[in-house]
């Protein structure tokens, strides 16, 4: 069963992290940020209106990128913009490469990048407006 979890908080867990892609059993392919820092869902919205709710929930990178299996994945009639869509994910797919790694969410934040919850939604009073502005800029980006 899903967590609810507020649209605020949501946005916020977006513009702070994604992820560096290992052996892409962990990540979702139609909707985690892990091409360049960006979901398919964001890049290739006409296409993604094509993708079935459970395909969208459940195929990981792994699995989409064995065999381009993603492509699998559309349903129903695809327009001009889903075509040129699909045409711009198929060239950016080309170059990923997975590994032996496992996935790893990378916090924006961090200087190091290394993911903790404390890192990602805490802002300390010192830290607070720059945060913000961070957020704000990364948000409306």
């Amino acid at each position: 069963m899903p967590i609810k979890v507020r649209g605020d908080v949501q946005a916020f867990f977006a513009a702070s992290t994604y992820v560096e892609v290992g052996d892409g059993t962990s990540t979702l392919f139609w909707l985690d940020r892990w091409i360049g820092g960006r979901a398919v869902a964001a890049l290739a919205p006409a296409l993604i209106s094509l993708i079935p709710r459970r395909a969208l929930r459940s195929r990981m990178v792994a699995d989409g990128l064995f065999g381009r299996r993603w492509v699998r994945d559309i349903a129903g009639g695809l327009s001009v913009q889903a075509i040129v869509e699909c045409i711009r994910l198929w060239d950016a797919l080309e170059s990923v490469r997975l590994s032996a790694l496992p996935d790893t969410i990378v916090c924006r934040w961090a200087a190091d990048g290394q993911y903790s919850a404390e890192r990602c939604f805490l802002c300390d009073s010192e830290n607070k407006v720059a945060c913000n502005t961070t957020l704000n800029s990364t948000l409306n980006s």
